[in-house]
């Protein structure tokens, strides 16, 4: 791929219904990857068009599995922690199920490691297995 590529202006209406804006951001994601073998380039690029697509939430990113444990990766939003050990909190059960967790009220998750400076979340997901590409 030549360097120097093609610059991506995705405008996407908040205000349109939630499936047609989740399709719009997974054809933009697709768009972003298209050629790109790079897994942190791809990683970086898709935690900032989460961010764009979805401006109500306060973390969009990707943690990398590194010795069997989650290392922090690319992301957008407020600082997040740097490792999570396997089965610790929401993300650290999605690596050791290998399921998706969808925890409507993180706080009520036993071993959550939300940040203290972020008391006002409460929704939380995590999927496990997603690739670098």
């Amino acid at each position: 791929m030549p360097y120097g590529g093609a610059m991506f202006a995705f405008a996407p209406d908040p205000n349109q219904p939630k499936s047609e804006l989740y399709a719009e951001l997974v054809e933009a994601a697709q768009a972003l990857v298209h050629a790109e073998p790079d897994g942190m380039a791809n990683m970086a690029n898709l935690a900032a068009l989460i961010w764009q697509f979805l401006p109500r939430l306060n973390w969009a990113g990707f943690y990398r599995t590194v010795d069997g444990n989650l290392v922090l990766g690319p992301f957008q939003g407020k600082p997040a922690c740097i490792r999570i050990a396997a089965g610790q909190g929401v993300c650290g059960a999605a690596l050791v199920s290998g399921a998706t967790q969808l925890v409507p009220d993180v706080h009520a998750f036993p071993g959550h490691t939300l940040p203290a400076m972020q008391p006002a979340v409460r929704n939380w997901s995590c999927r496990s297995g997603a690739t670098g590409r």
